[in-house]
């Protein structure tokens, strides 16, 4: 990354047969098991700047009629791949 940048260091989909198939525990506000789920590693030197890319990323999403999750810290992290 460029000194102060952000960027995508990982992307990962899963379709809603790989989701049923796994048992996965959704995580979306409307408690219904998701069409796919689609995972972003934003990662840089800048936490401010990962901050407004995630953000970005969410707001793309909400636009679109899906949902966004920013795990912040190690805890939130933790937290949300234990479900």
């Amino acid at each position: 990354t460029k000194k102060g940048g952000a960027i995508l260091a990982g992307l990962e989909h899963l379709d809603e047969r790989y989701l049923r198939a796994v048992g996965y525990a959704t995580k979306s506000k409307r408690g219904v098991l998701p069409k796919m789920v689609l995972f972003g590693d934003i990662v840089g030197d800048d936490d401010h700047a990962v901050a407004i890319a995630a953000s970005e990323v969410v707001r793309m999403a909400n636009n679109h009629v899906g949902e966004g999750f920013v795990a912040v810290s190690p805890e939130t992290r933790k937290k949300f791949w234990l479900d």
